[in-house]
């Protein structure tokens, strides 16, 4: 994954924070010999899926803050300090107390057996991709050629290595640069193909098991 591609001690500091303001923790991960500053709000759940936690403390001390904290910036007031705390070596234990866990997102693990897994797509990119919450690890024991995907009412033979594989319009599926299946069109948009988007169930089937073969 690409935290692999970062060097042991790099903060990094993410915040996608709707429940700014209110009853939620702000917390600092070590994981992979790397830090995460982030509220706990299933933020964390791409990575914690393929690393286990090193420590995890709760971001509490009011002298690692500024001043003045906004009810709606605790990026800015609460986060950011805590990450240039630990940036400059700081200790963990002076942000606050430890954690034994944290929130992680259910729908990052598809349902599966020995033939099938049953997923959903996470999110859409910019280029209208459509991102699922199946790893390429969960299908390596099968040849590529071995999977049927079915999203949408549409059916895909294979996953593809590239885009470029197969002629411009087709519909594909293939492990995206981050590990995860990706539907898309080649030099199009899946989403706007399939009228699909977060949420939309994705199932990938073995072809002796898969509907109508």
């Amino acid at each position: 994954g690409i935290v692999d591609a970062f060097p042991h001690g790099t903060v990094h500091l993410a915040v996608v924070d709707p429940g700014v303001g209110i009853d939620r923790r702000l917390v600092a991960a070590r994981l992979a010999e790397q830090w995460f500053v982030l509220p706990d709000n299933g933020l964390i759940t791409g990575i914690a899926r393929n690393y286990p936690f090193q420590g995890i403390w709760e971001i509490t001390n009011p002298s690692l803050r500024r001043r003045v904290v906004s009810n709606t910036f605790h990026g800015r007031d609460i986060l950011a300090p805590a990450a240039a705390h630990l940036v400059l070596g700081g200790d963990p234990a002076e942000l606050g107390a430890p954690l034994s866990r944290l929130i992680t997102l259910r729908n990052f693990e598809p349902m599966a057996d020995d033939t099938s897994y049953v997923g959903e797509v996470i999110f859409r990119d910019t280029f209208g991709n459509l991102i699922t919450n199946v790893n390429s690890t969960h299908l390596a024991s099968h040849p590529a050629d071995d999977w049927v995907v079915e999203i949408a009412g549409e059916r895909i033979e294979g996953l593809s290595r590239a885009y470029g594989e197969k002629p411009t319009g087709s519909l594909i599926a293939l492990p995206g640069s981050s590990g995860w299946v990706e539907i898309a069109v080649v030099n199009g948009d899946a989403a706007r193909h399939l009228t699909a988007g977060a949420g939309t169930t994705v199932w990938l089937r073995r072809k002796s098991q898969a509907t109508g073969s």
